[in-house]
């Protein structure tokens, strides 16, 4: 099987990735959203689709009153720890995942 480069942006700060090989998994940091609006919505039926990094996405939960809970824990709480400290699965990983993420071109 051929190894198809793909191209991954993020709407909202403009950051860009394109995947150099097959183990490249940072696009796995980027997120396609779509939002239906219905009735009684201005916008009625309308879907908007747009794609964002898992930064964006972090800072917009962020911003919720009532922020996201997996496993009887704060989301983005427990974002912030794989941010910042090691684990003792994967270690470093995802801290430079994310150091990867934040030195990414903006376009």
């Amino acid at each position: 099987m051929k190894f198809e480069k793909r191209t991954f942006h993020c709407d909202r700060c403009g950051r860009v990735h394109e995947e150099k090989e097959v183990s490249d998994f940072l696009g796995n940091l980027f997120h396609d959203m779509q939002v239906y609006f219905g009735y009684e919505s201005p916008f009625d039926e309308d879907i908007v689709k747009f794609s964002i990094c898992e930064l964006c996405l972090f800072d917009f939960f962020r911003s919720f009153k009532h922020r996201p809970i997996v496993d009887e824990q704060d989301l983005v709480d427990c974002f912030d720890v794989c941010r910042t400290q090691e684990s003792p699965y994967a270690g470093r990983a995802h801290i430079e995942t994310y150091k990867r993420l934040e030195n990414l071109e903006k376009k």
